[in-house]
């Protein structure tokens, strides 16, 4: 038994119950079911087509908005550009993730199951079912092909008198599906099921025109055909092949052939090395036994800390999600629920989220050994350029780009008249972080002259034309939000605004990038005319202010008190996801991000959601503090983890952990807290930047020996790590010539790496 084996002792009860396989872009959800198995298909690529608009062209009443708050009428300004866009007939609905088909597997037991248990391998990517009729062992095995793009099942019995199975396809059943108010849609699908010989095949449409095409092809025994578009079929043991593609105005069908073979073994012969090597690329262990199945890990979090068995698991399983969703020939990035959904109108339209979700989902992924993970994310980026360049210069007459807060693989055009979205800057800059660190992490000089210098050019033309010099010669940054929270007070009487002047994310993002981009400059041996006015451009940006409490100030404003009741934390950029602040831990801005973090925790855990438990986990990796990491991934473990430990937005359950939303509702499935789990453990036991790495920086008490290996740093180096109770051993081994150096606790070593030699360095286990 081991960490990349997850046991369920019972079926699912819904879609976010299921066991999870995936290829990066066929996924599968497996039920686990006796009498009738129900497994869900989704395809990376079925969206609903949407509906966009162009952006409404308000660049001419900007300084009108900028004289509003500057006279302090922040809740005029928070209504003005909105109430612009509905008189232009704004009416856009964003195009949103839909489920594909259900393929059911009937039979008529004759004796009541014993011995059930459904399992997951992660190294593998292969869900099993197994039970007993009668004495007699009955087995289901599923994985989504990563050499031949189709799921495969097997079902087998080991009683003489075989199998007797009805197969069907049909529109994913509407019952499992739940409908979120006010995120937009359509319902279930018009089909038409045909049957040919051995081929189920269904044709789907739903109102909007989006259409899909799913066929099963059963492979051996006796079939027939049932009449209503259902196969039956009689023997001990059979294969059966899924095959699902989108089909739409913009999309065409890339339909996947059939395998030369259906034989199970071979099929998952030829699958098993792609997806293993991924997974195993890096591993973590804790040294905890193994061998509980995840109903009980969860029984056991509620009654004692975290089980380390429990961690090991949410790591590996983070991976494993980022590999089903994002990796091989994907061409779209992770979304809210990765690459699974049974919901016909789901939670925030399963889009990608800019104001942190998305983020998050791949803040593990290059420290994890995943670098090809964060293509698909970087090409939905670059393809809708032409949107973000539109959306600036429509709505503030720069240049640049000007990225929405939340959108959909197929626009990227400002949509949503909620003041917050309409509003919100920082975008670019922190995706573009994401590009720069890309080439940080792997060195490669190609991608950062033709992929990630381009973007990030376009991000800093933006800010350029968009930052105001003040009557103290700095930057302002107006219009300005804080995702997605408000400054404390009532303005001008007339209530809360989020709409502000000068959010510190705003400077930090833009001092960020401003610094990437003259590095990159650097490193090319180009754009040396722009390196004068880019250093200019950071010199003045205003310093971070410090309130009274000590914190790091939300606003940079003098007029905005900050408000501490509130789950984003966003004016913590410089500590993280940043690195501004983390090289020196003495620092004050160091010491004020520390303060800001404590100030927060007055909203209490019951305003808390599953990834903003994720994201204070690393937030604490980067303060030292592996304690706290620790109690925020088990307060997320005993309120938004599912037994297939999937991660929910919040807790449905009124257990007094997370926000009450969605009540009467199953909570929705958000895929960020899984992946921010991971981010959270990588960031306990490694940081770097470039020319610096840290081993264990977070290390908690209660985690005294483990081991980690194929940890990435900066400059494309590759660490494993092991430690007990005396000491610290790291073997590194870097891609090219580097120096760098090592710190641990308080020791503090410089070495030279030689590309493809391995160097082993030891230290004493500090008290």
């Amino acid at each position: 038994m081991s960490s990349n084996e997850l046991i369920i002792e019972t079926p699912a009860g819904s879609w976010r119950d299921a066991l999870p396989c995936g290829n990066g872009v066929l996924g599968a959800l497996v039920y686990g079911r006796v009498a009738t198995e129900r497994i869900l298909f989704n395809h990376e690529a079925l969206w609903s087509q949407g509906q966009t608009q162009p952006v409404p062209e308000t660049a001419d009443r900007l300084d009108e908005l900028r004289s509003m708050l500057s006279d302090g009428n922040f809740t005029g300004a928070e209504t003005f550009f909105p109430e612009l866009w509905k008189d232009a007939g704004v009416n856009t609905e964003p195009a949103h993730f839909l489920p594909g088909p259900d393929l059911f597997i009937r039979s008529h037991p004759a004796y009541p199951f014993e011995q059930y248990a459904s399992s997951l391998d992660l190294s593998s990517g292969e869900v099993t079912v197994r039970w007993r009729e009668n004495g007699y062992l009955l087995q289901r095995r599923v994985f989504v092909s990563r050499s031949d793009s189709v799921a495969v099942i097997e079902v087998s019995s080991e009683n003489p008198e075989g199998l007797n199975l009805q197969i069907s396809l049909q529109p994913h059943d509407p019952q499992d599906s739940l409908e979120y108010k006010g995120f937009g849609g359509v319902y279930a699908p018009k089909f038409r099921a045909t049957v040919t010989e051995n081929i189920l095949r269904m044709d789907a449409t739903f109102e909007d025109g989006t259409a899909y095409v799913a066929e099963a092809k059963i492979c051996g025994g006796n079939i027939c055909s049932d009449g209503n578009g259902a196969l039956v079929v009689s023997k001990g043991c059979l294969t059966v092949l899924v095959r699902l593609a989108p089909v739409n105005d913009q999309l065409t069908s890339d339909w996947p052939e059939w395998p030369d073979s259906s034989d199970y073994d071979t099929l998952f012969a030829s699958h098993f090395p792609l997806h293993s090597e991924l997974m195993n690329r890096t591993t973590f262990s804790l040294g905890a036994p193994q061998g509980l199945s995840n109903e009980r890990l969860l029984l056991e979090t509620g009654r004692n800390p975290v089980p380390s068995e429990l961690v090991e698991k949410l790591f590996q399983y983070g991976r494993y999600l980022m590999i089903c969703s994002s990796t091989g020939d994907a061409a779209y990035p992770c979304g809210l629920q990765g690459i699974w959904n049974g919901d016909y109108i789901p939670a925030w339209i399963s889009g990608l989220f800019i104001d942190e979700n998305i983020q998050m989902s791949y803040w593990a992924v290059l420290s994890g050994g995943l670098s090809e993970a964060m293509l698909p994310f970087f090409n939905v980026f670059e393809q809708c350029m032409k949107d973000f360049q539109e959306n600036a210069r429509r709505m503030y007459g720069c240049q640049g780009i000007l990225l929405p807060l939340f959108m959909s693989p197929r626009s990227g055009k400002k949509h949503d008249l909620q003041p917050h979205c309409i509003y919100w800057t920082a975008g670019g800059g922190w995706i573009a972080q994401h590009f720069f660190d890309y080439f940080l992490y792997t060195g490669d000089q190609l991608f950062l002259k033709e992929r990630a210098l381009p973007f990030m050019l376009e991000a800093a033309r933006f800010y350029e034309d968009f930052f105001t010099e003040g009557d103290d010669g700095f930057w302002v940054s107006s219009p300005s939000v804080s995702p997605e929270n408000h400054p404390l007070g009532d303005f001008s009487g007339a209530g809360i605004s989020c709409i502000c002047v000068n959010a510190t994310m705003d400077f930090a993002v833009a001092r960020e990038l401003f610094s990437n981009l003259i590095t990159a400059a650097g490193i090319l041996g180009t754009l040396d005319d722009d390196l004068p006015r880019w250093q200019k451009f950071i010199e003045k940006i205003p310093a971070y202010q410090i309130n009274d409490d000590g914190a790091i100030c939300e606003w940079m404003d003098p007029r905005l008190d900050d408000n501490y009741h509130h789950r984003h934390l966003s004016h913590l950029y410089p500590l993280f996801p940043g690195r501004e602040t983390c090289r020196h831990k003495s620092s004050d801005l160091f010491e004020a991000c520390r303060k800001a973090v404590e100030k927060r925790l007055v909203i209490g855990i019951e305003d808390q959601t599953g990834w903003s438990l994720a994201h204070m986990a690393c937030i604490y990796a980067r303060l030292r503090e592996g304690s706290k990491v620790l109690e925020c991934i088990r307060l997320l473990t005993r309120s938004c983890l599912g037994k297939n430990l999937f991660t929910y937005h919040n807790s449905d359950l009124d257990m007094g952990i997370t926000k009450p939303l969605f009540r009467g509702m199953p909570a929705p499935f958000q895929i960020d807290a899984n992946l921010g789990v991971t981010a959270a453990v990588l960031e306990m036991l490694l940081f770097s930047g470039p020319g610096e790495i840290h081993l264990l920086p977070a290390l908690p008490d209660v985690w005294s020996k483990g081991s980690v290996c194929g940890i990435r740093a900066m400059g494309g180096i590759c660490a494993d790590i092991h430690w007990d109770e005396k000491s610290v051993s790291a073997l590194l081994t870097a891609g090219q010539d580097q120096g760098c150096v090592i710190y641990y606790a308080d020791s503090r070593q410089s070495v030279e790496l030689l590309g493809g030699i391995s160097v082993e360095l030891k230290f004493k286990r500090s008290s």
